[in-house]
């Protein structure tokens, strides 16, 4: 029921895509670039999960991605590809300052891992709904805190203020770190100067809480968020 719910809203979104696309191609824009994405899927049972503020499964980092008026992005070689980098790319193509940028350039560079990171907040507030709903509900298997991962094509580090975990994908359900000694340490040490240079969370005293209008409350409710 809920998967069938679900492909049916992409395929009413990729049908309104469809009428864009169709539009702006009868304008006189030349050069026009289409970027198509998403900020993160959903889980559907992986891992015991429905939604998507609690792991990085990829079924929910493993987003769809189609450009269309790239030259530049044509002839990229690798797997992967972070959001970032498709905006390193394209501003980077007509001549603007990447140099704020933590991404790539895929006209002439290669990635060779990504990285997610998931924060603390919400995903407590999550896991405490699930006790509160069913409190047998084992909230010790999650990652408490913020939550951050690094994927190569062929593995998925992952580390939090609790745990660590390393798996071999496919397979995201079977920690393998006692089996790959060097991977962990080396993906450990990757992901260590990543987030001591470019990936430190905003601590909780430089965070600042947004108002909402009583409108943007119910537009946010009709797209099914909970607004406290």
């Amino acid at each position: 029921m809920l998967t069938g719910l679900y492909d049916r809203i992409i395929e009413y979104t990729d049908s309104l895509v469809g009428e864009l696309f169709d539009y702006a191609s009868t304008l006189d824009l030349d050069n026009t670039i289409f970027v198509i994405t998403a900020d993160h899927g959903e889980s559907f049972g992986e891992q015991g999960l429905l939604g998507h503020k609690i792991g990085v499964h990829d079924g929910l980092i493993h987003v769809p991605l189609v450009v269309h008026g790239s030259d530049e992005m044509l002839g990229y070689d690798g797997e992967m590809i972070q959001h970032i980098d498709v905006m390193q790319t394209l501003l980077s193509s007509i001549g603007s300052d990447t140099s704020q940028f933590q991404g790539i350039n895929l006209d002439n560079e290669v990635r060779t891992h990504t990285i997610t990171q998931r924060g603390a907040g919400r995903c407590q507030q999550t896991l405490d709904t699930y006790q509160e709903l069913n409190p047998d509900f084992d909230v010790s298997r999650y990652h408490r805190g913020t939550l951050t991962a690094i994927r190569t094509s062929e593995f998925k580090y992952l580390k939090s203020e609790t745990d660590s975990e390393l798996f071999r994908l496919p397979d995201e359900n079977t920690d393998v770190v006692s089996q790959y000694d060097g991977v962990t340490q080396r993906l450990d040490d990757t992901l260590t100067r990543w987030c001591e240079r470019d990936g430190k969370p905003i601590a909780a005293s430089e965070s600042a809480d947004g108002a909402f209008t009583e409108a943007m409350r119910k537009q946010l409710t009709d797209l099914g968020y909970r607004v406290e």
